[in-house]
């Protein structure tokens, strides 16, 4: 009796140790954020548990170090250089080595889901995002003399409305915002799709208008710099010049179509390095040449925006010839009009 109590809770222990080798396992470690640095020829992943730099060199070596992030569990960072940056609030923290400080005077205001997080001048800032049933449309920085987040003033009448999950290229002074999505104003549980694109100049301290969006490209947040170019694979792989106001495009092969849902990491000397989840959630990094993936030859080319003058000569213009149409027909039926009443008034004076 003994013998088989003992062989049955030997059996739940066995069952219950194996379950929880699984779940150790099979848990899920998720990457907040990446980032390709080509001067050290490094690959830097921030995940929920750690921090962990691989060497460009020799990705499939295990010449990675780690970080441990216990006070920094449960939330979503963006990595920028040295600074760990929240996604929806205001913490700030700097990696120096294998430690990690908070340098920030915030709190976790929950209001900027959604945001675009980018550094000018060595100065990290942030525009957008959502909270409370609202997209934000404020540019803030990150003040280093007080440690806390500052609006960024700017000049000028125009803003874009609020925004949040768009993409946002900066490039050497200019601040670019494309797609997104706009809190529906009499709705605010729904969104609307921004079909705009803005720039905001640094030197000038203003936003501007470019214009609409020529095609139904539905763009995602995060994009790739390619030279002087940026690549983005969404429903099609793109390459944009944002400053020629130029795409070319090519469909999705079906490793590219695969590739669309991994987390892309950078380009270096024709190698786009990506994340590849396998089932034991390594994050393995892997790399394909950029010509495997692009044929130049096969690129169509298209705008990708129509610009705002020519958006609104095309409205004028439409709005002209309806004005001149109906002149022309009041006129016509005027004419026309007095030209039967003097036939009728003959008419009846001869046969009077």
């Amino acid at each position: 009796m003994f013998k088989s109590l003992y062989n049955s809770i030997n059996l739940y222990l066995t069952f219950f140790l194996f379950i929880f080798s699984l779940s150790n396992l099979f848990s899920q470690e998720t990457v907040y954020s990446a980032q390709l640095d080509t001067l050290n020829k490094k690959i830097t992943l921030l995940t929920n548990t750690q921090i962990q730099r691989v060497s460009i060199d020799s990705l499939d070596k295990s010449e990675i170090t780690t970080t441990n992030l216990p006070n920094i569990q449960g939330h979503e960072f963006k990595l920028i250089g040295d600074f760990l940056v929240h996604n929806s609030g205001g913490f700030v923290h700097r990696v120096y080595n294998d430690s990690i400080y908070r340098i920030d005077k915030s709190y976790d205001h929950k209001m900027q889901y959604g945001s675009h997080t980018f550094m000018h001048q060595d100065t990290i800032f942030k525009f957008g995002g959502y909270g409370f049933f609202q997209s934000r449309n404020i540019l803030t920085y990150f003040s280093k003399d007080i440690n806390e987040w500052e609006i960024y003033p700017i000049n000028g009448s125009l803003i874009p409305k609020g925004i949040h999950d768009f993409t946002g290229i900066y490039k050497n002074g200019d601040y670019w915002i494309i797609g997104g999505e706009i809190t529906n104003e009499f709705n605010p549980r729904k969104s609307d799709y921004n079909d705009k694109i803005y720039r905001f100049s640094f030197p000038k301290k203003e936003w501007e208008l470019l214009g609409e969006v020529s095609n139904d490209l539905k763009l995602k947040k995060n994009y790739i710099p390619i030279q002087d170019k940026d690549l983005i694979i969404s429903n099609r792989i793109n390459i944009i010049d944002i400053k020629s106001n130029q795409i070319n495009f090519s469909s999705l092969t079906d490793f590219t179509r695969k590739l669309s849902d991994k987390t892309l990491i950078g380009i270096y000397e024709d190698n786009l390095y990506f994340i590849n989840n396998d089932l034991l959630n390594t994050h393995r990094i892997d790399k394909i040449q950029v010509s495997d993936i692009l044929n130049l030859n096969s690129l169509e080319e298209e705008t990708l925006y129509n610009p705002l003058a020519f958006s609104l000569v095309s409205k004028t213009n439409i709005l002209l010839f309806i004005s001149i149409s109906f002149f022309v027909f009041f006129v016509l039926n005027l004419v026309l009009s007095r030209r039967l009443i003097f036939w009728r008034s003959n008419y009846y004076r001869k046969f009077k």
